[in-house]
């Protein structure tokens, strides 16, 4: 059996069309409009192969009749091509979508106003993650421009694409939607900068009453706690350390406002 002849028929079952497409992709991962475009042409060649040979073949006194098998294998090969340029479509169009969408996302994200200290923990961290990946973004703007064009293309004849008007502007807005997601991110940064400023003073003062606290605590402490026990005064003794309990409890008190502190003192 013909290398031609393998190929279409393993196409002949869904299974087999998944099985030998993750194949064909894995041999052009990183050029995904070559990788399509290459399985494309490789099984237009082997159709026109099986196309072009004679349908009928004789062996001394038998002749064999294979036009209906070849029709087969063609239309088995045409459904394949058609499965590959479905594929190629619904990449291109996620591609676009998912980037678009990812950007209006992630700017919309970070420019919520932080009212609190772990969202903007929260972030000044993502903020840092987008600009680290900006690179990895913009690399794909180019990927999908090729897929949209090949598919569009009026001298491919697998199934050209007419796209939607939705999908017409998404394509021709790619530049300006990259424009406006960098400037998102700068808006967004002023905008993390206002909150950092503004939780950090509201810190510096939560800091300095905190201190006034600790000083008061221990000058009430040195002024009016018992420091002596005395025979036969039971009730006084109480008294003390009962005294003695509320300074303990204030101590836990401040010491748990501390700890509720760390938190915001990590991010200044």
């Amino acid at each position: 059996m013909s290398s031609e002849l393998r190929y279409v028929i393993g196409t002949r079952t869904e299974r087999g069309k998944q099985r030998l497409f993750k194949q064909d992709q894995q041999k052009f991962q990183d050029n995904p409009v070559l990788r399509y475009k290459q399985v494309v042409e490789e099984l237009s060649e082997n159709l026109l192969d099986i196309r072009n040979n004679v349908p009928q073949k004789s062996e001394k006194f038998i002749s064999v009749e294979f036009g209906q098998l070849k029709q087969t294998l063609l239309d088995m090969g045409q459904d394949y091509q058609t499965y590959i340029m479905d594929h190629l479509k619904k990449d291109a169009k996620n591609d676009l979508n998912s980037l678009i969408d990812e950007m209006r996302e992630t700017v919309q994200e970070l420019k919520k106003p932080a009212t609190k200290l772990e969202t903007l923990k929260k972030n000044k961290m993502r903020y840092q993650e987008v600009r680290n990946k900006q690179d990895q973004l913009q690399a794909r703007l180019i990927p999908i421009r090729q897929k949209f064009a090949y598919i569009t293309d009026d001298s491919n004849d697998s199934n050209v694409t007419e796209l939607t008007e939705d999908e017409k502007n998404k394509l021709a807005s790619l530049d300006e939607e990259w424009n406006k997601f960098q400037k998102g991110l700068t808006d967004a940064n002023q905008i993390i900068q206002k909150n950092y400023q503004e939780h950090k003073l509201e810190m510096d003062n939560t800091l300095d009453d905190y201190k006034k606290e600790v000083l008061e605590n221990k000058s009430n402490f040195k002024q009016t706690a018992p420091f002596s026990v005395e025979k036969g005064m039971e009730t006084e003794n109480e008294k003390a350390l009962l005294r003695l309990e509320d300074f303990k409890n204030a101590c836990l008190e401040l010491k748990q406002k501390e700890e509720d502190m760390k938190p915001g003192l990590e991010i200044f």
